[in-house]
């Protein structure tokens, strides 16, 4: 027990230190940490005020039809496909494969305990998501049903359950893609389609579940047959927690909990040769020596970035998001048509809301694929390979940049097209919907770049850590939903404003902000480069 404390202590404090920008040796003091604490909490507090609307909006609805013991059932899904989705590209890094695996097993600590401590990581990190989504539905519901004491019980009791058969599932799932892939010889590549496969096959299913708001008739019994289609043990919980059945809740935390220990003892079990699995290389015996290329110093560069980029499926799904959902969004239009589309997503009036605010509503998608948050961090204890180099750190730079770009203006480009096929907007219109967003993604690779200069962290163990959890990713996530939603807020809230004005006072406003920040980071960023 003492071993998995500290196990559990040192990881946890290593989140902590990725997360505190005071940890750095060059912080600049207390300011830049209270700055930095202040906005996580309000990023946490806005997060949970849009989870409790939510709930608040679905909780009317059921209320009309008396189901509102729905509610929790189905926040209760989407808390369990979130954290499938967000696991299955952790188990590689976190349980499997992960950079210190060497140091652990070289330390007089059980094998047990060592994979109960990464289990408990990855426990831990789901249990926020399930806090974020459940908790203000809870609050809701108690707030419309005035439940009985029993809901308390079981609320509180089950929420720890929770997160457990998902990381089971996400956990092989992860396993069985990633040997799948591992007989290729690109296997980052292959491994990328099917996880990206699974991702948007887990989002064409969420979406089919909406259908059921048009079955009028016998609707409770239609939201129950697609939340158990997600997740059997849902129905499990709604009569454990809403209908006060001990017997359901009791069985719902035997199941979770028994699955949870044999998981725990099938992977103390098989841990070793599956970690010397992850760590072998596909050789080739037909190796043919063949002429060298050369390229310009910004060339190389820019494909050593790239290289990287795709080299991680961890990198690629939490930064490539935005493009895949602007990209099936697009397709969704073409083949469904946008009615069919707004009562599959649930979104009233979201024709109304592209043609009046298309631009900056689209560019939401954009500021989702920040690749620079993290690039500069993600160099780790290499860092002094590429200062070494006979390279200006401005190309350094632009390479970083260029990735960015390449991933974004051409699914801009492309779906920007679909949506003027589509809507058949005038010639200013198509101008600005082709402009605004890649305004914005100038303004995402550049905020990002600038962020990870300010907030770096070379001393992570896992990639992971940077790629989602460090101050620099969450403050671009931050800057860029904050850089839509403003201008969306001003549009719907003072309708007395030309929605046409809004837009190019916010495509002023960008491209006098992409100025700035290119400024900055070729200036003050290359002195703060060359002191790290």
């Amino acid at each position: 027990m003492r071993e998995l404390k500290l196990l559990l202590k040192i990881e946890f404090k290593n989140v902590l230190h990725t997360l505190n920008p005071k940890s750095r040796a060059r912080s600049s003091g207390k300011g830049k940490s209270v700055a930095f604490t202040a906005v996580m909490v309000f990023s946490v507090a806005m997060v949970l005020l849009y989870s409790a609307i939510y709930s608040v909006i679905m909780a009317d609805a059921f209320k009309q039809i008396d189901a509102l013991y729905l509610l929790p059932a189905l926040m209760f899904t989407a808390s369990c496909l979130l954290m499938l989705f967000t696991t299955i590209y952790k188990v590689k890094g976190t349980i499997f494969g992960f950079n210190d695996y060497d140091l652990l097993m070289s330390l007089p600590v059980k094998t047990s305990t060592i994979v109960l401590s990464r289990l408990m990581v990855l426990y831990s990190i789901n249990i926020v998501f399930a806090l974020i989504l459940m908790l203000p539905a809870g609050g809701v519901y108690i707030y419309y049903a005035m439940p009985g004491f029993e809901f308390y019980i079981g609320f509180v009791l089950s929420f720890l359950f929770v997160p457990m058969v998902p990381i089971i599932a996400a956990s092989v799932i992860g396993l069985l893609i990633h040997f799948a892939a591992s007989g290729f010889k690109q296997k980052n590549i292959v491994n990328l389609i099917l996880t990206l496969s699974l991702f948007m096959g887990i989002m064409i299913l969420s979406f089919n579940s909406n259908s059921f708001i048009a079955n009028v008739v016998d609707i409770g019994q239609s939201v129950m047959k697609a939340v158990n289609q997600f997740y059997p043990l849902a129905v499990l919980y709604t009569n454990g927690v809403c209908k006060a059945d001990f017997l359901a809740l009791f069985l719902f935390i035997l199941i979770s909990a028994a699955a949870f220990a044999l998981f725990a003892f099938v992977v103390g079990k098989i841990f070793k040769p599956l970690n010397t699995l992850m760590a072998a290389n596909r050789t080739t015996s037909d190796y043919k020596m063949t002429s060298l290329n050369e390229s310009s110093p910004f060339n190389a560069l820019y494909k050593r970035e790239l290289k990287c980029y795709f080299s991680s499926v961890s990198y690629v799904l939490n930064t490539g998001v935005g493009v895949v959902l602007f990209t099936m969004a697009s397709i969704a239009i073409v083949f469904m048509g946008m009615d069919k589309l707004e009562s599959l997503i649930g979104i009233p009036g979201i024709n109304d809301i592209i043609t009046k605010a298309g631009p900056i509503a689209i560019s939401f998608f954009v500021v989702m694929s920040c690749t620079t948050a993290c690039s500069i961090s993600l160099e780790g204890k290499n860092l002094w390979i590429i200062k070494s180099m006979p390279i200006s750190t401005k190309s350094i730079f632009l390479s970083k940049l260029a990735v960015n770009l390449t991933i974004l203006l051409p699914a801009i480009i492309i779906n920007a097209s679909i949506f003027q096929y589509i809507f058949r907007f005038n010639v200013e219109q198509a101008v600005l919907l082709y402009f605004v967003p890649i305004a914005y993604a100038f303004f995402t690779a550049l905020g990002g770049l600038a962020l990870n200069l300010i907030f770096p962290n070379f001393t992570w163990s896992t990639e992971i850590t940077v790629i989602k959890q460090s101050a620099a990713v969450m403050l671009a996530a931050l800057l860029g939903i904050a850089s839509v939603a403003v201008p969306l807020i001003v549009m719907f809230t003072i309708k007395t404003l030309d929605a046409k004005l809004v837009t190019y006072v916010t495509l002023i406003a960008l491209v006098l902000a992409d100025i700035a920040m290119y400024r900055y980071i070729m200036k003050r960023g290359v002195k703060t480069f060359h002191s790290f």
